[in-house]
């Protein structure tokens, strides 16, 4: 259990919210929700919170959940494909395709219903950058995943946000990980890519020693998991990962960020198997703000230039006013360009990936 924050959790207790959890810890949570499932427990304790008055106005915590796709979908985490696909938890907007739900939901911080009842369904801006659209069908996510020997799980197996009606990462507190991922270091896994979409290298150095608290993403959570595990692992910025690997520490951390020099690409080696780890840039639109400040951002623009045979820009020009709009190659919104052009030569082209 990790951002352990007991007087949310209490709170809930004091309010009367029923089913809840008999303690908050690992073992306990797995025990109520039958090793990671939605079942009646879980249910009758979402039930039970939605109507309750108490918890109706904004900014309020909310009750204990169980990641709705993990036990569900198990068979999309698939050790036998190429990548596997990491995120973090699902917004709560999920809650309102579970079956037993009471309706109606008078709880005003409930998400309206996802997109797609699945892994990154509520907006499904991810399988946009992925290139399959903003609006797919289940049938078309699932047929790209199976192309591009694509696996997907999440790092969050049960958590509860400290405010319920906020999905981003930093509102997750009292955490179960999902220890299955450790199977991904398996000496039989054949998956070689990790494609994360919140974290990156530079982040780690704020989550030395176990700790979660500087915040979480699904890297921390996934090098928290090999963390608890006691898998020694070294780490390598070189983007071949062929270069030197180094222990899991401020050194190392910094080390590896040297070798990186800003691309997305780095390596995590067990005495089992290296796998590459790819940053993805964040698929929402609230990340798209630091995209052009991103010194990945200049090189794509550089690298699109080149292959339209135009002249490339000049560091330090302003990209976003006095160059892209001049050129046509560019189209509006450039940062859905870009990510798109990314995700598409994190599947298909690495060597140009790592070049750019």
């Amino acid at each position: 259990m990790k951002r352990l924050i007991p007087q949310l959790f209490n709170q809930l207790l004091q309010a009367g919210i029923a089913n809840s959890p008999a303690l908050l810890n690992k073992n306990s949570v797995l025990q109520w929700s039958n090793n990671g499932t939605i079942n009646q427990n879980v249910v009758e304790h979402l039930n039970s919170y939605l109507v309750n008055a108490n918890f109706h106005q904004q900014n309020q915590q909310g009750p204990y959940e169980i990641h709705p796709y993990l036990a569900r979908e198990e068979e999309h985490f698939d050790l036998n494909k190429r990548c596997l696909l990491l995120g973090t938890f699902p917004p709560n907007s999920y809650i309102r395709n579970i079956p037993g739900i009471v309706n109606p939901i008078l709880n005003p911080n409930l998400a309206n219903l996802p997109n797609v009842d699945f892994f990154y369904g509520n907006m499904a801006s991810l399988w946009d950058c992925f290139g399959i659209g903003n609006n797919p069908g289940l049938d078309e996510i699932l047929s790209f995943l199976y192309h591009n020997s694509i696996s997907v799980s999440d790092v969050i197996l049960g958590a509860q946000r400290k405010n319920f009606g906020n999905g981003a990462d930093e509102e997750y507190r009292n955490i179960v990980l999902n220890d299955k991922l450790i199977n991904v270091f398996n000496s039989n896994s054949k998956i070689e890519n990790i494609l994360f979409t919140s974290g990156k290298l530079s982040n780690l150095q704020l989550m030395l020693n176990g700790n979660l608290n500087a915040g979480v993403s699904a890297l921390k959570g996934f090098i928290q998991i090999l963390i608890d595990h006691h898998i020694n692992f070294e780490i390598s910025g070189d983007i071949t990962g062929n270069g030197i690997y180094y222990e899991f520490n401020d050194f190392g951390i910094l080390a590896s960020i040297a070798q990186q020099n800003n691309h997305l690409i780095w390596w995590i080696k067990t005495t089992k198997k290296k796998v590459r780890i790819i940053n993805l840039p964040a698929p929402s639109g609230n990340a798209n703000q630091q995209i052009p400040s991103a010194p990945l951002f200049f090189r794509w623009v550089t690298w699109v230039a080149i292959q339209h045979n135009i002249a490339p820009p000049v560091l330090g020009q302003n990209l976003m006013h006095d160059y892209l709009p001049q050129h046509n190659i560019f189209i509006q919104p450039y940062t859905t360009q870009y990510k798109r052009d990314i995700y598409s030569l994190a599947l298909n082209d690495l060597i140009t990936l790592q070049t750019i």
